[in-house]
């Protein structure tokens, strides 16, 4: 039986992903929801479990939003980030970004 998730979460396409910049390094975003996103770090060894970033993701409709996020689960190429009640994307943004992935992306779902 699938699990049914509280939030809708986009799974980006390969060939277009929305990005998240910290600093001077832009991570790929493998997935994102209204409380939460995935990064792909490249193996990225400043990114642990437990640390803060600030930065800017930018998604693929054009928003560009700023957010605070915590580490919370690190592998060797990916991130888990949770975003605090105050600093979640909205759900207009992720609409916005369903939409413009339905329309740019015809396979994707």
């Amino acid at each position: 039986m699938p699990v049914e998730r509280s939030e809708f979460r986009i799974v980006f396409p390969l060939l277009g992903q929305a990005t998240f910049t910290v600093d001077e390094r832009t991570y790929k975003v493998l997935d994102c929801s209204e409380h939460g996103l995935r990064i792909a770090t490249g193996g990225d060894s400043q990114i642990v479990a437990g640390c803060s970033l600030s930065g800017k993701l930018a998604l693929l409709c054009g928003q560009v939003i700023t957010l605070r996020a915590e580490a919370v689960r690190v592998n060797a190429d990916s991130a888990a980030l949770h975003l605090p009640a105050k600093g979640q994307i909205s759900l207009a943004a992720i609409v916005a970004e369903q939409r413009y992935l339905r329309a740019h992306f015809p396979d994707w779902r």
